[in-house]
Formats: structure tokens, C-alpha cells, sequence
């Protein structure tokens, strides 16, 4: 962890003892420290400095190694490696990042690969130009595309590199399509895990990747990737982008069953928002008389229902 240097040998001791990492026993009168604790710690920045510079001088496929990891960034699984290895020619792939581990810029677990540290990690992502990054990184894309259907853990790889890419860099049209649609798919799955966060990065991705006129030419798919993305944005309070995203339903929408998954969130941020109650009751009851139910003519009816909670209760009905 200190590649020697006298200096960083004694910062590292120094900050063991601060941590209690590396403890003196009056009692056993020994040092005593956990080496498992150690070992996990990370490394400091100048020992990182150190092995930044000593990443230019890695054999060409050492390098190729690192460059390929730091595509997934700061770290990737066996189980990833295994499936992307016949994208690597003959690149050896474990092999190669087990030499690199031996040289101390990746650990290796029972479980994945990883960096060291941040700075190793930025020396890899730029020790290729961007066109040949963007090259190993598609490569990266087609080997996993396959497993994504089927794995929800490699479907999220496969749109965080997608994201990587970016769509000013995907001009096939079909390819476009398919990013947005996967990005559609991770961010309903996020959302069904309350992940909404990762289901805004996603739906995000997912309407970059939309071409001009996608309306007209992918109705489907840009009805759902906004309907989804009024959802996530309300449930994370962006209200800017929640509204914005109700707009482009509700003025590209072709019939008004169209727009009911986005109504229901409008009617729900309504309800949330206390000054709005009434509000949010009116328009409940406009969107179920566009479905067909018919309600007394005459507001009068309703006047003797008062009260914010009783539009509470009514307003939670009507979202059900």
C-alpha cells in the first residue's frame, strides 16, 4: 500500500494507529492490529501519484486490461468478465488483471475486480483516445446485450454503459431505439424497487435517445419513457421536470386514454400539495366524467362536503 516509500510507510503506520487499526497491548506487550481491516483500507493519494505513473509503463495487454475495467468504472464482477471475455480477442483477461493486482492497481475479491484508487482509475479511462474507448466500450455493449433480457443485474451494466457511450455517438437509427427501450425497461424495474433516482438517470438516457419527430415516428415508446418519467420526478419532488414531462403527454398524446397514467400522477402531486386540495378534487372528478360517469349537474350538491379532510379522504378515493 505504500510501494516502499519510507515516507508513506510512516503516514500509514501513523494513520493505523489514529483509527486504531494497529493498537499497542500493555498487557500481551505487543502490537497487535486486524489484518483484514488493513488490507481493505484504501491507499493514499500520493502512493496513487506513484502508481499512476507506473501504469504507462504496463505491457500493451497489462494496459488493455485496465483500460477495458475502468469502462464499468471503479469496478466490475467475475461474473461480468466471464461473459465479456470473448469480446477481448485474446486477451486473457483474468490473467492479465491478476498480474496488474500483483503491481497493486486492482484488488481482486472472491466476487469482482476493482480500483485502488480514483486516480488509477482516471489514469486508465485516459491512457486510450476517446475513439478507442468508445470502440472497447461498444464491443462491451454487443457481448452483454444478449444477458441483459434475462438479468436485471447486467440489463443495469448494459445502461450504464450506454450512458457512457451517449446518443451523439449511436447514429443508427434501430440502435437508438433499442438504448431508449432498455433504458425504459431498467427504469420501470428501478421504480419498482423504489429506486427512483437510478429511474430518473435512466428514463433520462432513454429520451436522449429519441430522434426528432419521435412522436410521430415512436409513439409508443415516447409515451411510456415520459409517462414513467412524470412518475419517477414526482416521487423524487422535481416538480420542474415532473411538469414538464405531464406537458409532452398531455400535448402529444393521441386520445385521452393516453394520458391516464400521467393524469394519475398529476392528480396524486395535487393531493400531496396541501394548498391544491380542491383542486385535485375537481380534477378527479373531470377525468372520470372524460371515462363516462355522470355526477349531480350543479356544484351546490357538494357544498355541505367541506373541510380539508374531507377532500383528503375524497381526493385518496379518487386516486384509487
Amino acid at each position: 500500500k505504500t510501494e516502499g516509500n519510507p515516507f508513506y510507510i510512516k503516514e500509514f503506520l501513523n494513520d493505523l494507529t489514529v483509527e486504531n487499526l494497529l493498537v499497542y497491548s500493555f498487557s500481551e506487550k505487543t502490537w497487535e492490529w486486524d489484518e483484514e481491516l488493513i488490507e481493505s483500507r484504501a491507499i493514499s493519494d500520493g502512493v496513487a501519484e506513484i502508481l499512476t505513473r507506473k501504469l504507462l509503463r504496463l505491457s500493451k495487454d497489462q494496459l488493455s486490461g485496465l483500460v477495458m475495467l475502468s469502462c464499468f468504472g471503479s469496478e466490475v464482477s467475475l461474473e461480468v468478465l466471464a461473459l465479456v471475455r470473448s469480446s477481448l480477442g485474446n486477451l486473457d483477461i483474468m490473467n492479465t488483471l491478476d498480474c496488474v493486482a500483483q503491481a497493486r492497481f486492482v484488488e481482486r475479491t472472491d466476487e469482482k475486480y476493482r480500483f485502488v484508487h480514483d486516480m488509477i482509475l482516471h489514469a486508465a479511462q485516459g491512457a486510450v483516445d476517446e475513439n478507442e474507448r468508445m470502440i472497447i466500450m461498444k464491443e462491451l455493449l454487443q457481448a452483454l446485450l444478449p444477458h441483459g433480457y434475462s438479468d436485471d443485474t447486467i440489463l443495469f451494466i448494459v445502461v450504464d454503459l450506454i450512458s457512457r457511450v451517449g446518443a451523439n455517438r449511436v447514429h443508427d437509427s434501430e440502435t437508438r431505439l433499442l438504448f431508449a427501450q432498455l433504458n425504459l425497461t431498467a427504469a420501470k424495474k428501478a421504480t419498482n424497487t423504489t429506486d427512483f433516482a437510478s429511474a430518473s438517470t435512466c428514463v433520462k438516457c432513454g429520451v436522449s435517445f429519441l430522434s426528432v419527430g419521435h412522436w410521430e415516428s415512436s409513439y409508443r415508446l415516447s409515451l411510456e419513457l415520459f409517462s414513467q418519467s412524470a412518475l419517477v420526478e414526482w416521487a423524487l419532488g422535481n416538480t420542474e421536470h415532473m411538469m414538464r414531462s405531464l406537458d409532452e403527454v398531455f400535448n402529444n398524446a393521441n386520445c385521452f386514454e393516453d394520458t391516464l397514467r400521467a393524469a394519475h400522477v398529476k392528480l396524486a402531486y395535487l393531493r400531496m400539495t396541501g394548498n391544491c386540495l380542491v383542486e385535485a378534487f375537481d380534477y378527479g372528478f373531470q377525468i372520470l366524467e372524460q371515462l363516462g360517469e355522470t355526477f349531480p349537474a350543479t356544484p351546490d350538491k357538494w357544498n355541505h362536503c367541506s373541510g380539508d379532510a374531507w377532500h383528503e379522504t375524497a381526493c385518496d378515493r379518487l386516486i384509487e
